[in-house]
């Protein structure tokens, strides 16, 4: 076991202090950014699922809805025409929403924004004081 100085002492019970500290603020830090990221999972979970009953529901009327529109402009122009036009339009309406949805989808609303600020924060902090204690030790 080393000797140590007295006058270390305090510095090494400083840094000592520090360590212990600053592992009991990131383990806080860690548990509320799990907990903030399992919130933000599950209300994202929750909105995809209403989004895919509500899709499939729509899908079912639709395609009732397109087989209305071919049997009414089959009466003009030829069944396989109609039909075309129906999916073309459909096809070009769809990809027109999946480009929108595409640039709207934003994966950051997934981070922990408290718990990282409250990291940087602390890190502020425990600099500060850190520099502080230091200054008053010298």
């Amino acid at each position: 076991m080393a000797v140590r100085d007295q006058a270390d002492e305090p510095v090494v019970d400083l840094l000592t202090d520090l360590a212990a500290a600053t592992a009991t603020l990131i383990r806080d830090e860690l548990a509320l950014a799990r907990i903030e990221v399992q919130r933000n999972a599950a209300r994202l979970s929750d909105t995809v699922v209403v989004l895919g009953c509500g899709a499939m529901i729509a899908l079912l009327g639709g395609q009732a809805l397109v087989a209305s529109v071919a049997q009414v402009l089959s009466r003009w122009i030829d069944p396989w025409l109609a039909n075309l036009i129906i999916g073309g339009a459909l096809f070009l309406a769809g990809a027109a929403l999946v480009v929108v949805a595409w640039h709207r989808l934003d994966l950051r609303a997934l981070t922990p924004r408290r718990a990282l600020a409250n990291l940087r924060r602390d890190r502020a902090n425990a600099s500060e004081w850190t520099r502080d204690r230091l200054d008053e030790r010298l």
